[in-house]
Order: C-alpha cells, then sequence, then structure tokens
C-alpha cells in the first residue's frame, strides 16, 4: 500500500521534472488587418493570430512590445485578456472587428487549456501507469517466491 501512495505522489512530481506541458500562458495574441487575414470561420474573418510571449532573443521580445505596448499602439481598444492571455489590438481594429477577434480567441484559448489538461492527465497517467506495473511485477515476484520456497511443487 505505501508504494503505491509514494507512487500516486511520485508521479506528478516526475511529470512535471520530465514532460512539463507547455502553458497557454507564455502565449498572447494580437490582431491582424482585413488585408492579413488568412483563414475564415463561417465566413467571418478571424483576425487575430497567436505568438509566443517572450522568446529567448531580444528581437522576439521587440516584436512583442511593438504589438503590445500600449504606448505604442495609441489606440482607444490596447487589448483584452482572457484567462491569462492577452490579445492585444496591434492592427488597430474598431470595436465591431474587435469584439468579433476576442470571439474567435477566446474559444482558442478555451480550447488550448482543455489540451493542456490533457497534456499533464497524459503525462501523469502514463508515469503512474509505470510505476504502478513495476509496483505489480514485484509483488507477483515476491508471492511466487514465497510460494516456491515453501515447498510447492513447480
Amino acid at each position: 500500500m505505501l508504494a503505491v501512495i509514494v507512487a500516486l505522489v511520485v508521479a506528478p512530481l516526475w511529470a512535471w521534472l520530465q514532460a512539463r506541458p507547455f502553458p497557454p500562458t507564455a502565449w498572447y495574441g494580437y490582431t491582424l488587418a482585413r488585408g492579413d487575414v488568412i483563414s475564415f470561420e463561417a465566413g467571418e474573418p478571424i483576425q487575430y493570430t497567436l505568438d509566443m510571449e517572450m522568446g529567448s532573443s531580444q528581437s522576439e521580445f521587440d516584436t512583442y512590445m511593438n504589438r503590445c505596448d500600449p504606448t505604442r499602439l495609441q489606440t482607444s481598444i490596447v487589448g483584452q485578456e482572457y484567462r491569462g492571455l492577452m490579445l492585444c489590438n496591434a492592427a488597430r481594429l474598431s470595436e465591431l472587428d474587435f469584439a468579433a477577434a476576442a470571439r474567435f480567441f477566446k474559444a482558442d484559448v478555451d480550447e488550448m487549456y482543455g489540451r493542456y489538461i490533457a497534456e499533464w492527465v497524459w503525462a501523469i497517467g502514463q508515469r503512474l501507469a509505470l510505476m504502478l506495473g513495476v509496483i505489480l511485477a514485484t509483488f507477483l515476484a515476491a508471492r511466487a517466491f514465497r510460494w516456491v520456497r515453501a515447498g510447492q511443487p513447480t
């Protein structure tokens, strides 16, 4: 029983150290002008895209600041935060267009969080199954060893 409890504690730690999923909050969204739209949903243009918030280089940080710094945007709608992700109004969309982009953005963020939770469950489940399999195999081997030592025929 102690081994099972240890497995339940160690599996999430093992997943955290080895196979940690990428959190959705590392991303941000920014709006696109109508001419830059590359996809449509139900005939409506999806006027935003997602990018990494801050990568490893200074140029990625500068790109992020150009898209999301309120002092550079100079627009009435700077952006909107949803579940820890920011949608920046880099294209300076009108209220109506920004509301449509925000609606698609929120749906995508919800989907990202769903995938993030599923990835955690999968990573922890794999490790837990492996650990419980090893525990079961060890238990069965110990029982077989005791059975043989007790003088039972093989």
